[in-house]
Order: structure tokens, then sequence, then C-alpha cells
């Protein structure tokens, strides 16, 4: 096996500053990793190594090194056939870890729209291409929950009431005060962060009983 004391490449492209120093240099790690995994715990711990990553890209540095509870908006149990609510995940993750909220507003209420349009389908709800998010739960709401006694509790239904008034106002909020159009006025940094986690909340929910 190579050893990465005289790699063929990698020292003289570092040396030389050579254009395929950073193809050497994941050929070297892809081994690295391959061979022993506890290599990249132990390699990410280097001084040097937390700095370029702190400079480069902070959100994977806050991930790794700074926030050992970061919890991500929602991620469904099984991999959606509406791959727009996967990549409107990741991206709203992306932007919460980097302490944007605001940008995450309109991600989230895309993931949102998705999820309930894929709850419908498997659950066999019919709706149309063109509802919105407050059609789309009301269906869920009365439908697949109510319907179907899923819950008993009056304080839980007063709960589930309210949630239809927080999902027309995360559309209101998403179209009228975030980053989805040119709107004059925009949410703050901590509201947006109420809308997140309050969308992340109803996700969790729905998710849980008829995901």
């Amino acid at each position: 096996m190579t050893t990465y004391t005289s790699h063929s490449r990698l020292l003289r492209s570092l040396q030389w500053q050579d254009d395929d120093y950073s193809g050497c240099i994941y050929e070297a790690l892809g081994h690295l990793v391959e061979n022993n995994r506890e290599n990249f715990r132990i390699l990410i711990q280097k001084d040097k190594i937390k700095k370029w990553i702190k400079n480069h890209d902070k959100v994977t540095y806050r991930k790794l090194y700074e926030d050992a509870t970061f919890v991500p908006v929602f991620k469904p149990q099984k991999i959606l056939p509406k791959e727009a609510v996967n990549i409107a995940l990741k991206d709203a993750e992306n932007f919460i870890a980097s302490g944007n909220n605001l940008s995450a507003v309109d991600r989230v209420h895309t993931a949102m729209h998705g999820y309930f349009q894929a709850l419908c389908d498997e659950n066999g709800l019919k709706y149309v291409s063109d509802d919105g998010l407050t059609k789309l739960y009301k269906i869920i709401r009365e439908e697949a929950i109510d319907s179907k006694n899923q819950t008993s509790a009056e304080g839980i239904k007063k709960i589930l009431n309210s949630l239809s008034a927080c999902v027309d106002s995360l559309n209101t909020l998403r179209n009228q005060a975030s980053m989805a159009h040119p709107n004059n006025e925009l949410l703050g940094e901590a509201e947006a962060a109420l809308v997140v986690n309050t969308a992340s909340t109803i996700l969790h929910y729905l998710e849980a009983k008829l995901g």
C-alpha cells in the first residue's frame, strides 16, 4: 500500500503548488477513512484543520464543533417521492446552521407544501394541485385525523385548531415578509426562527401521526 510520506504526487504538489494538489489530498483522505473511520475523527480535531474549516465553511464548522445539539428542521422517516421536499429541507438546514433563519422561511414553506401533498397521496386524500398550505392542512386534519378519531382530548383539539391559524399565518408571512419575494418589510431573525420552529413542530406531529 502507498504511504503518504512517500506519495508519488502529494508532497511534490504541495511543494510546487501544482494544480493537482487538491486531487491528491482527496485521494489520500479517501484511503485514510477507508482503512479506519476513526482516522476521520482524529483528523478533524487537528487545530490547523479546524481553523481552515472555520474560515472556509462556517456551516460545517458549527455542525462539527460548536453545536452538538444542532437539529435539522425535519427529516422524514423515509425518502419522499417529491425531491423538492428533500432539497428544500437540506437548504433550510444549511441556512439555519449558518444563523440565517430568514432565508430558511421560504425553504421550510416549500418543504411543508410538498410534504402535505405527500401525506395526502399516501393516505388517499383528494386534493387539487394548486391547493395551498391552509387548504391541504384542513384536508389532512378533517379527513385523516378527525374522521379517524385520532384525537380525543379536548386540549389537543384546541391545539390543532390553533395550528390551522398558524399554517395560514405561515403562508402569509412567507409571501409578504420573507425572501421569497422582494418584500419591503422582512421578518426579524427572532420572528423568522419562530416561523421555522412552528413549521417544524407541525411537520413532526403529522409525521408521528400519519407519516
